[in-house]
């Protein structure tokens, strides 16, 4: 039990208004999804329909403290994605209960001002520990020093878990040290009770501490999380979607994605007096407002002003986000002229506003890439020769990274604009290469038009920008499924009749190419965000809006009545959409629109049993594609659900599974990989699948199912003999073809496919899906044995085999 020195200390932190407000509805909810143990993170943010599930990023760090596989847990995040506040919402949490884990919340910041030398992280965190009782510093410097004493009264017996905030704060010459230290009390026998918290961005985890933590990984807030939070706030299904339409009609969602800038629009919002919010207005705000705050001499002229707009350009164009301490300079001096103000004044005032960051004392960077980003859109904005201007950058946006650099300078730059022309570089840019980068590119640019002027082109322009991104959302055009999920959620801002379209047919259409020359339904993620789409537009552009009634005109009543309960949100609308799914007389496209609304709005175990069943359900008579599309969608759907859930759903009804159709096994299998789905029931069951199921396309789900599941988790077992060693063999030997005399270890080793051609397009699919999952398996996969043999394999079989490699060993990147 805590000493009496600890618990004040805990008492404190409960008690300190900069961590309560953290339980409190300030507190903005973010996911996490957890990287697989010796697989690189970038391969898990690199994945769109076999990534692990996402939950709740509080909720996954009190799962992972309470583990002792790692005694150390990385919580990596993109910038302003809310690591901060969900580190404080954890201390305060842990504070509550001490016995568990009592918090010391580390504020890195202070690292850096701490005296030269060998205990730098002790001493900083030595000086946290003291904040609220000094007594508690020496004690627990004497244990982070390996005292005799351990820490004396204060420490004995207690579980400490000490939260590292804000990493990247740190200076990168100061970083391998902290890295070194905090890697010595890891190996620490006397801490072996302690578990420590990192919180940093995706970049700036230490490769030596990368394969020692355990890693939880942000991603910014997608449109349901922003409107779940609002009526979790709010209390009122309307209000709630009233906000949302503002957020969505000021073409603002996007920024709403990150958490800070979430909490920025609805105060104004709330506020009677701040008029109507544009995009181009939140980002001018948040800029002068850090430039308010600088002495008067670097307001005067607009001096600081055009430095970040000349260093923003200049940076937009280098390889990363930091510019050697000289350049910075130089266009600092070159933006001064004749004025006698010191450089050195200059830049340290910037870095002290948060406008600059200071990385090693050799290169400099903006500490928000976001402000990056529109102040290069300034930049652009403020060339006579635009038109130029972006023909030199456009070629650029060919290659992913840096058109991920290029994409928000030029949205910022659409919010800005007084008319669409610029935008028509974008498309012949696109229609010249043949590149879909461009038309996501282009959706996201319309989004970003200032409000009203997307409406107010002539109906012939706004057609021609809408149908060159919808074409591009179809697979003959864009193989990528990303980018068509990524076009789907951007359509579903852009209220237009093309988007309804565009929509509905994502959502409801055969239009991806399957095996065997036949059509199949489109990926799950692109099948919800065109479906998360229509919502939106329904939401904002309802039939009775004003500019909503041509939007609906020649959608089906049916449909539209789904769509209105989805947004409704209300009292009976679960039993609606739940009627209409079950009548024999709705139309398909309505029962597809249904199931995902279901999903979406599922408050309780009663809605995932509803949608379960009408994967297990015997066929309807009738027309055995519409089954088939149910039992899909019904799959698809769920995965909007709790994921520990849907789960145990499986994990029931494999206990006793009833008769299925050939659909429905396909389907079970692919939920129980995506919702990770690891009893015992559920793992024998996929495995029999895979062993014993006569059609390859069934048993080629089987293993990608369990590779998801067995590659991210503890090492598993069944039957008390290990899978993932059968599974890495069986994808091995499948991938390079040996459908014969396998000779596999248990569990699998009845697993063969004799009888099977080697040439017939669904093994081909097996062997794909096998090479596929040596992504995710661990332990040795052989890519370079598998590479020397594969110069014969067919085109297909090449690319999956390389693509996996590339992701293994370079996922990060």
């Amino acid at each position: 039990m805590p000493g009496e020195t600890l618990l004040s200390h805990c008492q404190a932190l409960r008690d300190d208004p900069e961590f309560q407000r953290w339980d409190t509805s300030d507190y903005i909810p973010i996911s996490a999804v957890e990287a697989p143990a010796g697989l690189p993170w970038g391969v898990v943010l690199s994945q769109a329909d076999d990534a692990p599930p996402a939950e709740d990023a509080v909720a996954a760090a009190h799962a992972a403290l309470s583990q002792d596989d790692h005694r150390l847990l990385a919580i990596l995040g993109p910038p302003f994605s809310g690591q901060t506040s969900a580190m404080r919402r954890l201390a305060w949490q842990l504070a509550e209960r001490p016995a568990r884990g009592a918090p010391i919340f580390v504020d890195l910041a202070r690292y850096a001002a701490q005296p030269a030398g060998g205990r730098r992280l002790c001493r900083t965190i030595a000086e946290a520990a003291g904040a609220y009782v000094p007594a508690l510093a020496p004690a627990m410097d004497d244990l982070l020093s390996q005292s005799t004493s351990r820490g004396g009264p204060a420490l004995i017996g207690a579980r400490i878990v000490f939260i590292l905030d804000g990493l990247e704060g740190v200076q990168r010459q100061l970083r391998d040290g902290l890295a070194s230290e905090l890697r010595d009390l890891l190996g620490d026998p006397h801490m072996a009770a302690h578990r420590f918290v990192l919180s940093c961005r995706y970049e700036d985890l230490p490769p030596a501490l990368s394969a020692r933590a355990r890693l939880l990984l942000l991603k910014y807030l997608s449109g349901r999380e922003v409107l779940r939070y609002l009526r979790a706030r709010r209390g009122s299904s309307a209000q709630a979607n009233a906000r949302f339409g503002q957020i969505l009609d000021a073409q603002l969602l996007d920024l709403a994605a990150l958490p800070p800038l979430l909490a920025d629009i609805l105060q104004r919002f709330e506020d009677r007096h701040s008029g109507a919010l544009t995009r181009n207005q939140l980002l001018q705000d948040s800029l002068e407002s850090q430039i308010a705050g600088l002495p008067a001499n670097f307001q005067r002229g607009d001096v600081a002003r055009q430095s970040l707009i000349a260093l923003a350009w200049t940076i937009s164009w280098q390889p990363d986000e930091a510019l050697d301490i000289n350049q910075v300079f130089a266009i600092l001096g070159a933006i001064r002229r004749e004025r006698s103000y010191s450089l050195e004044d200059l830049y340290d005032q910037l870095c002290a506003a948060g406008m600059l960051h200071d990385v090693d004392r050799r290169r400099a960077t903006f500490r928000r890439p976001g402000q990056r980003a529109y102040c290069a859109a300034l930049a652009l904005l403020q060339r006579a020769d635009l038109g130029e201007a972006l023909a030199d950058l456009l070629p650029q946006c060919a290659v992913v990274d840096r058109q991920a650099r290029w994409e928000a300078v030029l949205i910022d730059m659409s919010g800005m604009l007084s008319d669409h022309t610029p935008l028509q570089r974008i498309v012949q840019a696109a229609r010249s290469t043949n590149n879909g980068l461009y038309m996501v590119m282009l959706a996201r640019c319309i989004q970003a038009l200032p409000r009203g002027m997307f409406e107010q082109l002539a109906p012939r322009e706004r057609g021609a920008l809408l149908d060159a991104c919808a074409a591009w959302a179809d697979p003959a055009r864009e193989p990528s499924g990303l980018r068509r999920a990524q076009i789907a959620e951007a359509l579903g801002c852009l209220p237009d009749a093309t988007s309804v379209r565009a929509l509905l047919r994502l959502a409801c259409e055969r239009i991806r190419p399957a095996i065997s020359r036949r059509l199949d339904y489109e990926y799950t993620s692109v099948r919800l965000s065109a479906a998360l789409g229509l919502r939106n537009l329904m939401l904002f552009r309802p039939p009775t809006h004003p500019a909503g009634a041509a939007l609906w005109q020649n959608v089906a009543p049916e449909t539209k009545a789904a769509l209105l309960a989805w947004v409704a949100a209300g009292e009976g609308a679960e039993a609606s959409l739940r009627m209409a799914i079950q009548a024999p007389s709705t139309p398909l496209e309505a029962r597809i629109i249904a199931l995902i609304a279901l999903a979406d709005l599922a408050a309780d175990g009663h809605d995932m049993l509803f949608l379960m069943r009408q994967i297990t359900a015997p066929p309807p008579p009738g027309r055995p594609d519409d089954g088939e599309a149910l039992i899909r969608t019904a799959a698809d759907a769920l995965t909007l659900c709790d994921a520990r859930r849907v789960a145990a759903l499986i994990g029931h009804l494999l206990r006793h599974p009833p008769p299925l159709s050939d659909a429905a096994i396909g389907q079970l299998i692919y939920l129980a990989g995506r919702v990770r789905a690891h009893d015992p029931g559920s793992l024998r069951w996929l495995a029999g699948q895979l062993a014993d199921h006569p059609d390859p396309l069934i048993k080629a789900k089987a293993l990608r199912s369990l590779a998801w599941i067995v590659g991210g988790a503890p090492p598993m077992a069944l039957d008390g003999t290990p899978l993932g060693p059968a599974l890495l063999a069986v994808a091995r030997q499948v991938g390079r073809g040996q459908l014969i005399d396998l000779a596999l270890p248990p569990p699998l080793s009845g697993l063969s496919l004799a009888g099977c051609a080697a040439d017939d397009p669904c093994v081909v699919y097996l062997r794909r899906t096998a090479l596929e999952c040596l992504r995710w398996l661990p332990g040795d996969a052989a890519f370079a044995e598998l590479a020397a043999e594969a110069e014969a394999w067919p085109i297909d079989l090449r690319r999956a085999l390389s693509r996996s490699a590339a992701l293994r060993d370079g996922g990060a990147k």
